[in-house]
């Protein structure tokens, strides 16, 4: 094991978090694999009919929050406007990907993410250290790769 304390400092939940409960969907997907043929992305998919719940809601107690990462395959923009009061409250460093292909399926765009931020105060640059292209830039970059993570912190 890389890190042996990690164990004793971590916990696992499986829960649907999203924005709100108006978002619902009646499938999810909960991995990935690549190069899956269409019978075997069928049986990726699950039928869920449980609980919503927002990071906002779930985390209300939290006295402090550094860093946030959100890795959802397509769900990221609705994760990341449910975590709103607590962007705004702790000012966390954030590390999020940018895909969007999979966020279309869900109404949202790569756009909408950068927006946030921006709205919010925050710098953002790519996982590569590059700062933070125009929006035309990532698309063009998302129009040849399947996403791209990045990075964005608060403006001092």
């Amino acid at each position: 094991m890389i890190n042996p304390h990690l164990k004793k400092n971590t916990n696992l939940y499986q829960m649907y978090v999203s924005d709100n409960q108006s978002n619902q969907v009646e499938v999810i997907r909960s991995s990935w694999q690549v190069g899956k043929t269409v019978e075997i992305e069928k049986l990726m998919d699950e039928k869920y009919s449980g609980s919503i719940i927002t990071l906002d809601e779930y985390l209300s107690d939290l006295n402090q929050l550094d860093f946030l990462k959100i890795d959802v395959d397509g769900f990221d923009y609705k994760v990341l406007t449910g975590a709103k009061n607590l962007i705004a409250k702790f000012r966390p460093k954030v590390f999020i990907e940018l895909g969007e292909y999979h966020l279309n399926l869900n109404n949202d765009s790569s756009e909408d993410i950068i927006n946030f931020f921006e709205k919010n105060n925050y710098k953002g640059e790519l996982e590569n250290g590059e700062p933070m292209p125009s929006i035309n830039h990532v698309k063009e970059i998302l129009s040849h790769q399947s996403h791209i993570n990045a990075f964005f912190t608060p403006k001092t």
